[in-house]
Order: structure tokens, then sequence, then C-alpha cells
């Protein structure tokens, strides 16, 4: 039988049930149908994947600090996007914000925004179109297919399609598919929604990379598909900013967010130290302790890695070192020796 409103062919048993979750059916639609749909139905709540990839307009961070080169980067790639195709890689540290600068691009420039975790990609259809399951199992499960937000995104003019984690889906021909995309033909033909889709005006492409031995599960991106951005790479902040950024975000002292800062500072500038904290590692620290947690055993547990001692140990030994504050250099030389359980 054809719907009525997208003309595809539907199983007669499956018809009811389809046009429940028919993406071309109008609003007003809708109330009619309810109270044609049987009351005694059986049919399972819809489950959707990769539901959060919605187009929106992002909000700006008013305490989101970068340095003036990466600024000047964004500028002339928003400014290049007027012109012609642009597509920009966001490196760096981790934890250092790159997502996030990338959502602040957006907001920055009152452009729509969609995000893609492609940590979550199994299969390129995934990048397309997202599945619905209806109802039933096996031969008779019954599935509604949609397009994804990443197709909303590239044909709305003026997004920010930010492809987080580019380097991480589990199968390395999600970013095959990519390539048509991000150069000048900025179209591709996807055989799973049998149409070929366009790149609206003004569309810019942001991806963010972790790469690295530190790194698991993550692609090679080879030179081809990078070849197709504009590259920026997001340090550290100075200890300054990264102090400022802790004590606007989570209301804590000066000089306890100079502490932290400082102490950050002086792991990432040991050699021997391989993995260095990171400012969301900072942020867990700041956020415990504005919850009353003393400062040594915020820090201790922010920075994770409990499976590796010899590491904490370096760390953990830097960080006495930086505590500025009397009180809490206390509290440190007088922890507990041992662990006390209690009924939780």
């Amino acid at each position: 039988m054809e719907c009525q409103y997208c003309h595809q062919d539907i199983a007669d048993k499956a018809y009811q049930t389809h046009l429940g979750v028919c993406s071309e059916r109008p609003k007003e639609a809708e109330a009619a149908l309810l109270t044609d749909q049987n009351v005694g139905s059986h049919s399972v709540a819809p489950m959707l994947e990769n539901e959060g990839m919605e187009v929106f307009y992002p909000t700006s961070d008013p305490y989101f600090l970068v340095s003036e080169n990466v600024i000047e980067a964004l500028k002339v790639t928003e400014a290049i996007s007027r012109k012609h195709p642009a597509n920009l890689l966001i490196t760096g540290r981790p934890g250092g914000g790159k997502t996030t600068l990338a959502i602040e691009f957006a907001a920055r420039f009152n452009r729509p925004a969609v995000v893609i975790d492609f940590g979550v990609l199994q299969e390129p259809q995934q990048l397309f179109q997202t599945t619905r399951l209806i109802q039933g199992s096996g031969d008779s499960m019954l599935t509604d297919v949609r397009e994804s937000g990443f197709v909303k995104g590239l044909e709305t003019k003026d997004c920010v399609v930010v492809m987080d984690e580019i380097n991480r889906p589990e199968n390395e021909r999600v970013l095959n598919v990519l390539m048509p995309l991000l150069d000048g033909r900025r179209n591709a033909w996807i055989e799973d929604l049998r149409r070929r889709v366009y790149v609206a005006d003004n569309v810019i492409f942001v991806a963010t990379l972790n790469e690295g031995s530190l790194f698991c599960g993550i692609t090679s991106i080879d030179l081809a598909l990078r070849d197709r951005f504009r590259e920026v790479f997001l340090d550290y902040l100075p200890v300054e900013s990264e102090a400022k950024v802790l004590e606007v975000k989570t209301g804590i002292p000066r000089i306890i967010a100079s502490s932290l800062a400082e102490f950050a500072c002086a792991v990432r500038n040991t050699p021997v130290i391989s993995k260095k904290i990171s400012t969301r590692q900072l942020l867990y620290a700041a956020e415990a302790y504005s919850e009353g947690t003393p400062l040594w055993e915020a820090v201790s547990t922010a920075i994770g890695s409990s499976n590796d001692l010899g590491w904490r140990q370096q760390v953990l030994e830097i960080f006495s070192l930086n505590i500025k504050d009397e009180t809490e250099y206390e509290k440190w030389i007088n922890k507990p020796r041992e662990l006390r359980y209690v009924q939780y």
C-alpha cells in the first residue's frame, strides 16, 4: 500500500503504524490519526539512533578564553566561507576545549550548529540516516528510517557541522563518504537515501581530533582527508588565564585557582611525565572543592589513573609543592594515611 504522505510502498499490516512516524505527515493529520489508532495496540516505545544529531543555535560562553592567533584563524575561516567552501580541523591537547571551541565558533557568529559524535558511528549509513524501531523483532521487525541530523545540518545554510573526534569511528569507511562533501564538489550520492545531498551555502565543516600514542580506539587520518581542512592547534592556557577560568566558572577563591593552575603547569613542563593534567581535570577538581571537598582529595579524585601508582605519586608530589593556601596545605600534611570505611 502506498503512503499518502511520503508515497513509499508499505506492507498492509504495517500501514497504520507507518503513518504514526511518517516524516512527511502534516501536523494537522496527527489528531485525526490518534483518534483512528487502536487503543489496545502493543507497539513498543520508539527508539532512535543518533537522536542527538539535531540542528540548534548554541549560546556563547562569555568566559571561554583562547589565544589571539586562534581567534584570528576562526575569523579568517568564517570570512572565507562566504567566498568558497571552508573546513576547519581543531587539534590540540586532550581536555583543552576543542569541542567547546567548535560550538563557540558557531555561537559567536550566530550560526546554527549540529554536533556529530563520530565515536558512535559503526557504519557509513549511520551518518546519513536514523533508524527507529517501531515494533516486533527478527524477520517481523518494523522500522522507520529517516534522514539524520548530519544531513539536516549540511543542507542548512550557514550551519557549522561539528564532526567531533573525527578519527574515532569504528569503521574507517565512514571517513571515505566525507571526501566529496569536503572538497569543491560539495555533494554526494547517498545510496541509502536514494538521492544526492548538496551542501548548502556557507556551511562550515569543523572537525576535532585527538591523536597520538596516548589514545586508543582511534583511526589514522590520511593526507587526502586532512588536506581538505585548514588546521588550528589549541594549546593549554597560560597559568593566569587558566586560573581565571577556574575562578569564574566554579567560584573558588583565587588562591586555590592559582594553586591548581600552577600545579597543572608544573606537570605539563616535566618531560618525564608523559600524561599531562588537562583543563577539564582542573575543572573537575575545582567543582569538587567548591562543594566542600578538601583540595587534596578533590585533586586526587580528578586526576584518576588509580592503577598507575607511579604516575599518581609523581603528580601528587608536584601538587603538594604548589599548594599556596596554608589551611589546605595543613589538610594535605595531615591527610589520613588509611581509608576509613563507613556504611553508605
